[in-house]
């Protein structure tokens, strides 16, 4: 990791001598801004993008979450840095005939909310926006206690542009 190193405006000033020592700082602050060195200047998470929603997956779990009960439970949880959109697709299905219900909220708030009933995988999709400090969960639940309620394949995709979680559990994340 790169040492951030202040840079004095005399230093820069028109006329101020050019040295190595202020062109190796000029080389390695944007490096040590970008590793979240201690004594550098935060990046604003506006300087993050502004994704729209698309088809180009940035994260993906295919993990098959169930839940029994008839309250939802979150399923995933996560801030995104800046603004914009990304859409969310998923399965469901729900076991036995019963329905499964899925919601993605923002700031707890129900945005999506999706059904389904039957045994079969339906896919369900939505555009979610969002803002710098936003939470967004995706929940689940079952129209019976003790009746399956299944979830997979949850995508968060974009229109190419990167989505940066500020917050999360970040092992599914594609940032390429």
């Amino acid at each position: 990791m790169a040492d951030y190193s202040y840079i004095s405006n005399d230093e820069i000033d028109p006329g101020s001598p050019l040295n190595t020592s202020l062109f190796s700082r000029l080389a390695r602050n944007p490096e040590a801004i970008a590793e979240g060195d201690v004594d550098a200047p935060p990046i604003a998470a506006a300087a993050l993008g502004r994704p729209t929603a698309g088809n180009v997956t940035r994260f993906l779990d295919d993990t098959t979450h169930t839940n029994d009960q008839m309250s939802f439970s979150v399923v995933y949880r996560f801030q995104p840095g800046g603004f914009g959109a990304f859409r969310v697709k998923m399965e469901l299905r729900g076991i036995s005939g019963l329905t499964a219900f899925a919601e993605v909220r923002v700031n707890g708030t129900a945005v999506l909310s999706f059904a389904s009933a039957g045994t079969g995988w339906t896919a369900r999709t939505g555009d979610v926006t969002f803002a710098t400090g936003d939470l967004v969960e995706v929940y689940l639940r079952s129209n019976s206690t003790g009746a399956d309620a299944d979830l997979r394949n949850l995508e968060f995709a974009t229109s190419g542009e990167d989505l940066y979680p500020i917050t999360v559990n970040e092992q599914f994340w594609s940032f390429t």
